[in-house]
């Protein structure tokens, strides 16, 4: 029998005797909200919020990456011409709206006037021409939308005329995606980047706090931008109105999952992000602290490196997909069976593109049948190397059911284990693994979700199927097209098996109780949030 969570009931255990015998404040009384905090009187400014991070981030350079834990920090700094509000519809955010030509080829993006970048310059058409070319080059998500981009141009002080090949209807919804941001930068250092991460003297955009430093090992900070050009409008999510109450945000490194909960009990921190959802009953007994269930979060996924033997072979990534228990992945996983549901659709339930259609195949465990296609594929028993962190103890503990589940049917398995930041740079190698574990956050657009889009991103999906669905949504308007479409989305997801999509989870944070106005969207948003001084 595997032992999948021996970590977390070893810091299970602690938790329970520190508060058998009193040693964790405030062990009994208090609730649980699963929103927002309801504000305690009127918006205080000042103070330095200390948030604790489970992994430390790669880059912070947002358009280049899907990492949670990049943009959690890195959406403070840089917006986009266009951006998601809490309910999930596409607003405007640095452009004030946009006009489309009658034979569809021509997008009019009109700017808001005054907006400055952190080093003090004016926001103008060059500024966004010049940071979309560098999305294309950077972005592997960008790099599929600007194949559709003949040229862009600007007109007059405010506008941007952006010139398509062919009609792509998805392209101001690619512009708003989260995954692989298009987000605006000055123009000069746009054009000095290119394909090449941001350096920190690069890290200069438009958002409500600006970057001040990265100690490596320990934290980023950043602190308020004095001149930053709000909306008034009250949308929520990623757009509308922005204040920055607070003076300075603070992301300390913190892997270890106790340290981070405790550190939120004693004040050294005021939020912890990735608590083990195993301890919520505990947690929301705390009255020195609040939980925020976060959904959407993410769902399971064992991506395959499909560049090379064994799983070039569909036949293996088809006897995976029959191997897995999607079940048992998820409790290993996540444990408190609150925070997940096994939902067939690659779209998450809250999405407009939420279908079931083309799903049947989706959860059908055969051991037999995975055994049939190991056998006829010639499998050389070779071990398979699951590449993995602790950062994450979700993804760990999967890895291990996972490991288990295909040991059952006659693969050998080899876990590897690092921090979060070599795995990101390790998945982009197609000879050091053959499945990495991760979690997919929400995406809204076929067309910008990267690990559907054939070359976009790590494991190598190679796909002509995929491909031409692609190329009809591009050109979908009516909603029986794109239903139609939809369907044929999850049907190729589940034949081809790019990779293993799991449970959809929820995730776990925790805050002080000082914090106020904190909005628990997506994920980590603390414009609009500020710090009680009686909390």
């Amino acid at each position: 029998m595997v032992r999948t969570r021996p970590a977390l009931l070893q810091r299970l255990t602690i938790f329970l005797l520190a508060c058998t015998v009193g040693l964790v404040a405030g062990c009994s009384g208090g609730g649980a909200s699963t929103g927002g905090t309801a504000p305690q009187g009127p918006p205080q400014k000042g103070g330095t919020l200390a948030i604790a991070l489970n992994a430390e981030p790669a880059t912070l350079d947002w358009s280049t990456t899907t990492a949670v834990v990049t943009r959690a920090v890195a959406w403070n700094i840089f917006e986009q011409l266009f951006a998601y509000d809490k309910g999930y519809k596409v607003k405007p955010m640095l452009a004030t709206g946009y006009k489309v030509s009658a034979d569809k080829l021509s997008y009019t993006i009109t700017l808001r006037d005054g907006v400055k970048f952190h080093d003090g310059t004016t926001m103008g058409p060059a500024d966004v021409i010049a940071s979309i070319k560098r999305w294309g080059e950077a972005s592997r998500t960008g790099a599929n939308v600007v194949t559709h981009i003949a040229g862009m141009t600007a007109q007059g002080g405010n506008a941007v005329v952006i010139k398509l090949k062919d009609p792509f209807t998805p392209l101001i919804a690619s512009l708003a995606e989260v995954r692989q941001a298009a987000v605006l930068m000055p123009a000069k250092i746009a054009n000095a980047a290119g394909k090449n991460k941001l350096s920190n003297a690069q890290l200069i955009g438009t958002g409500p706090y600006k970057f001040v430093n990265w100690a490596p090992g320990q934290n980023v900070t950043l602190e308020r931008f004095a001149d930053y050009s709000s909306r008034s409008e009250d949308w929520g999510g990623l757009t509308g109105a922005k204040h920055a109450y607070l003076d300075k945000l603070e992301y300390d490194f913190v892997k270890d999952s106790q340290v981070r909960l405790n550190g939120v009990q004693t004040g050294q921190f005021q939020f912890a992000v990735n608590v083990p959802q195993d301890l919520y009953d505990q947690v929301k007994s705390i009255d020195t602290v609040q939980p925020f269930i976060v959904k959407p979060y993410a769902w399971q996924a064992f991506v395959f490196n499909k560049a090379a033997a064994p799983f070039s072979d569909v036949r293996l990534r088809q006897a995976v997909e029959y191997a897995s228990n999607l079940q048992e992945l998820a409790s290993a996983g996540v444990g408190n069976k609150a925070f997940y549901t096994i939902d067939p659709s690659v779209f998450f339930p809250e999405s407009s593109l939420h279908s079931e259609q083309g799903t049947e195949q989706y959860n059908k465990q055969d051991v037999a049948k995975a055994k049939e296609l190991l056998a006829a594929a010639h499998y050389d028993g070779k071990p398979i190397r699951i590449l993995t962190t602790k950062d994450y103890p979700e993804f760990y503990n999967g890895a291990v059911a996972l490991a288990s589940q295909l040991n059952a049917v006659g693969f050998k398995t080899d876990i590897q284990v690092y921090d979060w930041a070599t795995v990101l740079q390790r998945r982009d190698d197609k000879t050091a693994y053959e499945i990495f574990t991760t979690t997919n956050s929400p995406s809204f657009d076929p067309t910008s979700t990267d690990w559907m889009v054939p070359q976009a991103s790590p494991g190598f999906y190679t796909s002509p199927k995929m491909d031409g669905l692609l190329k009809q949504w591009s050109v979908a308007s009516a909603d029986a097209t794109k239903q139609k479409l939809l369907a044929e989305f999850n049907q190729t997801v589940y034949s081809e098996v790019p990779l293993i999509k799991g449970a959809v989870l929820s995730a776990l944070y925790v805050g002080g109780k000082s914090l106020q106005g904190y909005p628990n969207w997506l994920d980590t948003t603390f414009w609009n949030a500020w710090m009680s001084t009686g909390g």
